[in-house]
């Protein structure tokens, strides 16, 4: 009787053991102070791919980082932008982005428009659907004072594809880090 309990724990330790092997670990930027880590198989994209998804403005306006799903369709973008925004200002902050983004998003459509708290900070969080190039795109945007700059990240799919990656996405935002 002890056998098939023996192989029922070799292959809870198996299956456990593969879960953490795919655990990505945290990616750092501005000197380790953010971090995040990216859904399971998402891989870093190459500065040219980035280039070409996100760099439509030019390089100035393309993320420092983006991890994605093979086919490119689901991805995690994180950057620095220049422009010091006081806690004090995040109101007006918001107010413009959300304005930029009716301007250059064609059939923008917002699902929410909210502050949250992510462990410790609080971020501008904007959530919209709008027209891409070729698809519709679904959006989960976050904004964050930091120093002189603002940190972004937007977890970024296809609406045809955004179920069903929600989930990994929402526990991929749960761990962006900023330490002062």
């Amino acid at each position: 009787m002890r056998r098939p309990n023996l192989v029922i724990a070799f292959v809870l330790m198996a299956a456990l053991s593969g879960a953490v092997a795919q655990a990505q670990e945290p990616v750092r930027l501005a000197e380790g102070r953010v971090s995040f880590v990216p859904p399971a198989g998402f891989k870093p994209m190459s500065k040219e791919d980035i280039a070409l998804k996100f760099g439509r403005k030019g390089e100035a306006y393309a993320p420092d980082v983006v991890y994605s799903n093979e086919r490119k369709n689901v991805s995690v973008a994180a950057g620095l932008a220049a422009g010091r925004v006081a806690p004090e200002q995040l109101d007006e902050f918001q107010k413009a982005m959300e304005s930029m983004l009716e301007r250059s998003l064609p059939r923008l459509k917002w699902l929410r428009r909210e502050r949250v708290t992510v462990n410790g900070v609080v971020w501008i969080h904007l959530s919209l659907k709008a027209a891409a190039i070729d698809t519709d795109v679904h959006n989960e945007m976050y904004f964050a004072p930091f120093g002189d700059k603002v940190v972004i990240f937007n977890f970024n799919s296809t609406v045809a594809e955004y179920e069903k990656h929600r989930e990994v996405l929402e526990q991929s935002a749960a761990t962006i880090s900023i330490k002062p």
